[in-house]
């Protein structure tokens, strides 16, 4: 079977672990397929160009140019241009970009809808295609998806890594809601089948979009194994290393009460820790770090290349992961946390944590901590966990119940599926 899969995020773009995931499905379907894969290439981001090295020949990347809108911003940047200058640049597209959230449907990409379907088009031309594929976010590629189905009468199959007109870290006035559920409506309708990363997600599609529950699969997200070969490091310093790498927001994960436990911990406890923060928000973390006085042990770094923070993530004692506010969605970067079988501390801002499947997740480990998002209780287990650290023999969690989330296990639904609808 020949499939073409769209997607605005794909290697050698390190900007979103979305790309790690779209890499990782076409992976896992190119042993049985050939692939076309239509993607947005960030000549800015190179920062996971070997993994197009250990593609099959069955797959074939038709990287095209960014849209309109985003051309400037993504050309490679002059080696005579002051950093200084690109900080600023940085800074004025971040606020151009949130602009553009707020007045462009469905997401700031949309931009890329035109090169997208003229190269999908061409493909669909020239090529026997007959399936395709879309993964979201951003939904503009479910948009270039539906109209490539509807042109070449090809069946298409929608994956979701988020919920789209149901994110709560998206604001819609109440006509914006309905027009984009509109269209939301209409891409599914058209589907033969829906995949989802949550059970709850699933649930939520079928109750509100009228879904048979037939056409929909739950698929978990996963790690790869071979990402973390030969990352056993030893260090030498003698503080307990806590870290975190990610975005940052006050819907989903707002790290401001963990930063005042940790404001507020004893010198005793001050001492014997660290914590590496590694934010695409370096210079506003910076100063709120200043501010509270915690520049002795909270380390702010600006995001470093998929691996090497992979590297890092093996090296710690602890890894902090601020949970979603809502149980529709598992953050992307638990399963490489899961992988490098770190501890890791659940900080949620879901009220109803004890039913979000993140947390439900990680409960399956012995060695992992979850606790709502206040000062106090966040305060009240990093003690806890810095007085037991030194008397756990065992700090890494168990392989046994790790490996089921390689990624080769857990696609093995969206594998199975498309075996049966080749038959």
């Amino acid at each position: 079977m020949k499939i073409l899969y769209i997607s605005y995020h794909f290697p050698p773009s390190n900007t979103s672990s979305t790309s790690v995931m779209n890499y990782q499905i076409v992976k896992q379907l190119s042993s049985e397929n050939k692939l076309e894969v239509v993607a947005m290439k960030h000549k800015k981001f190179q920062g996971n160009s070997q993994l197009l090295d250990n593609l099959n020949e069955s797959v074939n990347i038709n990287f095209t140019n960014p849209g309109f809108l985003h051309r400037k911003f993504y050309q490679d940047s002059s080696s005579n241009i002051k950093k200084s200058r690109q900080s600023t640049l940085r800074k004025m597209f971040k606020k151009i970009s949130k602009l553009k959230e707020i007045i462009l449907i469905p997401d700031p990409v949309i931009d890329w809808f035109f090169v997208a379907y003229k190269k999908s088009k061409t493909i669909i031309n020239s090529s026997d295609i007959d399936l395709i594929i879309s993964s979201a976010t951003p939904y503009t590629s479910h948009i270039v998806s539906f109209f490539i189905s509807k042109f070449s009468k090809k069946p298409l199959i929608l994956f979701y890594g988020d919920p789209w007109v149901y994110e709560q870290s998206r604001k819609r006035g109440k006509i914006r809601f309905i027009f984009e559920k509109f269209i939301e409506q209409k891409i599914i309708n058209r589907s033969e089948h829906i995949f989802f990363v949550t059970d709850t997600t699933r649930e939520l599609y079928i109750k509100k979009y009228r879904v048979n529950k037939e056409k929909t699969s739950c698929v978990t997200l996963g790690y790869d194994s071979k990402d973390f070969k030969d990352y056993q490091i030893i260090r030498n310093n003698k503080r307990i290393k806590l870290l975190y790498g990610g975005s940052l927001n006050p819907v989903h994960r707002n790290p401001e009460p963990f930063l005042k436990a940790l404001s507020s911990l004893s010198n005793k406890f001050k001492n014997g820790i660290t914590f590496d923060l590694y934010t695409d928000e370096y210079e506003k973390y910076k100063e709120i770090v200043k501010d509270k006085n915690l520049e002795d042990i909270v380390m702010v770094r600006e995001i470093v290349p998929y691996k090497e923070f992979l590297k890092e993530a093996t090296a710690a004692d602890l890894l902090i992961l601020f949970g979603n506010s809502s149980n529709l969605q598992i953050p992307g970067k638990v399963f490489d946390y899961i992988g490098s079988r770190t501890r890791i501390l659940l900080i949620s801002n879901n009220e109803d944590y004890l039913n979000d499947p993140t947390h439900k997740m990680l409960s399956n480990f012995k060695n992992n901590f979850s606790v709502i998002n206040s000062e106090e209780k966040i305060k009240e287990i990093l003690e806890y966990y810095i007085n037991t650290h030194k008397h756990n023999d065992n700090s890494k969690n168990d392989e046994s119940e790790v490996i089921k989330y390689q990624w080769d296990n857990t696609l093995k639904p969206l594998v199975k599926y498309i075996r049966s609808f080749k038959e």
